[in-house]
């Protein structure tokens, strides 16, 4: 059963990994596209 729940906890947490990456390379080709500018601050 310990087996399980810890195949469960790295699932979750690869799944979040992805999403999380997943969701700041669409931002940043979003942003790419629509010409928005950089905040000065990473210039």
């Amino acid at each position: 059963m310990t087996d399980q729940k810890q195949l469960s906890y790295r699932n979750r947490h690869v799944l979040k990994v992805v999403m999380t990456l997943s969701q700041k390379i669409m931002s940043n080709y979003i942003n790419h596209i629509a010409n928005k500018p950089v905040d000065g601050r990473f210039n």
